[in-house]
């Protein structure tokens, strides 16, 4: 949610708003304390795909 609420603010479209989101919780996952947040997280968003359905 965090992620969402900064890219809102950022006003940033919606593929970008679910590319910060995926890769915010993938950083998350990285460290050992619960709500930290990896500093890779913007190469991790190169990396997050969005596709249309």
């Amino acid at each position: 949610m965090a992620a969402v609420a900064t890219a809102l603010m950022d006003d940033l479209d919606a593929t970008e708003l679910l590319r910060r989101a995926v890769a915010w919780s993938a950083a998350a996952v990285t460290q050992p304390v619960a709500g930290a947040i990896g500093t890779q997280w913007t190469a991790l968003s190169d990396r997050v795909i969005v596709t249309a359905r």
